[in-house]
């Protein structure tokens, strides 16, 4: 708290100080509070007093003024306080030896003070006075730091309740098209089962009477029948919830499936000119999942990192692994399932270079059958798939775009209880 004190004599401030000090250490103890240090500041003249006020940020909760002083006297001072908007509610005491009748005190009222006390001055009055004030001031300091603490509470709850409402709509969303996904694809299933077996037995037909045109044709229907085999399995494992009997997890060692991914995707990766930059950071610990599942979301995005670029258009990907530790305050949020990320995660991440997303539509790049790329390649349910698994898997996604500049996932994975560091040596390409 500030207090301004001003009088043409020395001695007078000097006792002012003293008792001022007194009474902040006295209205500490009786609280049961710290000591506030009391700034206290002090002038010799109404204008020196001005040049102090306007200079600094902070108002004072007192002043103390003398009424006779040179250049500018209390009363001019006082008046000019009481224009000004951030000094105009300041209490003022006014101390005067000289006026003492009640022409003079009146003035001081009309001037804007609160007080008026002839000297010599009573000191115990002095002190009740401004013990008063001094504890009103620290009152009003506490409500307005209640305000400020409610009004960021009210807001930090209206976050809470927007982000659930958010995350209610999401899932409500997704339940709907899981469900009619689920429904299509056993539908679909249901279909492809015929159209294969009959050409199972198109071909043991044909073993009596060979005809080669046909049978490539049989064969081409095989090969897409077992392209829509795999899109509906994609399609599932987006809206199965639970692990099958032959997906029990385990404890994983992340780079181990990775250097799997690298090596199915290399022969790609050289055709397209793609730079690969890699990191993986020393004794990784292990997740707890299912092995297919990790490979089948780094897979995914792996072929989205070199689809996002364009033909014969050179880039660089960077895939890193490292271990990430989230404390308790919520200011990283899943750009999946909009909830807080906390606790130890491995990190998986793959940044591209590529031609980025639109804003408008990274909110939507999880959606089933929702695709960025160009018509023939893609089927919308890449992410879809990935978003299922991490959930699954109690982990969560982190999603940056820019177009033009590229795109960066972040795929956070629970570190395994009882964990075995990895003794994979740290490798950089």
């Amino acid at each position: 708290m500030k207090v301004l004190i001003v009088d043409d004599i020395p001695a007078n401030l000097y006792s002012l100080r003293d008792i001022l000090t007194e009474i902040a250490t006295k209205i500490s103890q009786e609280a049961n509070e710290e000591e506030e240090a009391l700034d206290i500041v002090q002038a010799t003249s109404g204008d020196e007093a001005l040049k102090l006020l306007l200079q600094s940020d902070v108002t004072p909760v007192l002043a103390i003024l003398d009424v006779q002083m040179p250049v500018m006297d209390g009363y001019q001072l006082a008046e000019i306080m009481r224009t000004h908007p951030r000094m105009r509610h300041i209490p003022i005491i006014f101390l005067s030896a000289i006026y003492r009748s009640e022409h003079y005190i009146f003035r001081g009222y009309e001037s804007g003070g609160v007080d008026f006390l002839t000297k010599p001055l009573d000191m115990n009055i002095l002190r009740s006075k401004v013990e008063v004030f001094l504890n009103l001031a620290r009152y009003r300091i506490k409500i307005e730091q209640a305000h400020i603490a409610h009004a960021q509470l009210v807001i930090e709850k209206a976050k809470e309740r927007e982000l659930l409402q958010e995350q209610i709509y999401r899932a409500q969303k997704m339940e709907g098209l899981g469900q009619l996904t689920s429904g299509i694809a056993h539908d679909f299933n249901n279909v492809l089962m015929c159209i294969l077996g009959h050409t199972e037995l198109a071909k043991m037909y044909l073993e009596d009477t060979p005809n080669a045109d046909i049978e490539e044709s049989i064969k081409q229907i095989q090969i897409a029948g077992n392209r829509a085999i795999h899109l509906i399995k994609q399609m599932l494992a987006y809206t199965r919830q639970t692990p099958t009997m032959d997906q029990l997890p385990s404890a994983v060692q992340v780079l181990d499936i990775i250097d799997e991914v690298l090596a199915l995707t290399k022969t790609a990766l050289c055709q397209s000119g793609i730079e690969l930059e890699t990191y993986f950071a020393d004794n990784m610990p292990t997740v707890w999942m299912d092995s297919t599942e990790l490979h089948q979301i780094v897979m995914n995005l792996m072929i989205n990192a070199i689809d996002a670029f364009t033909d014969y258009e050179a880039g660089r990907i960077r895939l890193g692994l490292d271990c990430l530790e989230f404390d308790d305050t919520p200011s990283t949020i899943c750009s999946d399932c909009f909830a807080p990320i906390k606790g130890r995660y491995i990190e998986i991440s793959i940044a591209d270079t590529g031609m980025g997303i639109e804003p408008s539509e990274l909110a939507k790049v999880f959606e089933p059958f929702f695709t960025t790329k160009s018509v023939g390649k893609g089927t919308g349910l890449g992410l879809s798939v990935v978003s299922g698994l991490v959930h699954r898997a109690k982990g969560h996604i982190l999603i940056t775009s820019e177009v033009g500049k590229g795109t960066h996932f972040q795929i956070m994975l629970p570190i395994a209880h009882h964990n075995t560091p990895s003794t994979t040596p740290n490798h950089t390409t």
